[in-house]
């Protein structure tokens, strides 16, 4: 009973030094050391509940990602994504908490571009990587777990051939 009691007291503890390193962690100057991140698909209608879930868990930084089907989507119409990016970001500062969006700079997923008449691929298709044998680098479905069937994945190259 004693041994249920100290450890309940140890587990109290531990938490309460936990949440007050997470509430002071941004006055740090090294604060991205200590950091203990956690992250979440982006959408505007969630920010209440990822900052809601990222501070019962004690996350001190909230990484969202921008979106991993879409992303040619956002490129052209991007007014959603910025909207649900500054959604999480005034309900993670609210919460005295930072959000970081995570980008993979230069792929980009277009959904369902077997059924669109757009896509990076073809729309500007000079502007993908290109394959050892000269061709566009061009993924689709089953390539890799995040690229859903239909869809396509590129990634644009500065390098790209004219």
């Amino acid at each position: 009973m004693k041994l249920r009691i100290v450890c309940a007291v140890i587990a109290l503890l531990g938490a309460a030094v936990a949440a007050t390193e997470i509430q002071n962690f941004s006055t740090r100057p090294d604060w991205t050391n200590y950091v203990r991140i956690a992250a979440w698909g982006l959408t505007d209608v969630h920010a209440g509940r990822i900052v809601r879930e990222a501070t019962e868990s004690h996350v001190a930084g909230i990484e969202v990602d921008n979106d991993i089907p879409g992303r040619y989507e956002s490129f052209l119409h991007p007014e959603e994504k910025l909207a649900a990016i500054r959604a999480v970001a005034d309900e993670a500062h609210k919460a005295g908490n930072r959000a970081f969006v995570y980008i993979a700079g230069l792929e980009c997923i277009t959904a369902n571009a077997d059924q669109s008449p757009h896509s990076m691929a073809k729309d500007h298709p000079g502007w993908l990587q290109r394959k050892i044998t000269g061709e566009p680098a061009i993924f689709g479905g089953g390539t890799a777990f995040w690229i859903a069937k239909g869809d396509e994945d590129v990634w644009v190259s500065p390098y790209a051939a004219e």
